[in-house]
């Protein structure tokens, strides 16, 4: 009985680092999913910006609020999932 109790500890510890790593994988597809998206925000933020600037389009001006909404909505996201409030477990 004391080896089936080893075994099932050893069996419960390979499947928590089965799941943290699954967590950390996760966790970095994450944040490249978001850095990305607010990467791709700011640069259409700052091709708007210079193409309302240039031509002084009322739609461009539109469109650039609407990117700039865009931006902050993807920075807000970004913070949520990686700000100093993730829980200590998932910054490991």
């Amino acid at each position: 009985m004391g080896e089936q109790s080893g075994n099932s500890i050893g069996l419960f510890e390979n499947v928590m680092n089965e799941v943290v790593g699954v967590t950390q994988r996760r966790n970095q597809l994450l944040r490249r999913a978001t850095t990305a998206s607010v990467s791709v925000a700011l640069l259409l933020l700052l091709i708007k910006a210079y193409a309302w600037w240039i031509s002084g389009s009322v739609s461009l001006l539109a469109s650039l609020v609407d990117s700039a909404i865009d931006t902050l909505v993807s920075l807000i996201n970004f913070m949520a999932r990686f700000g100093r409030v993730m829980s200590p477990f998932l910054t490991r």
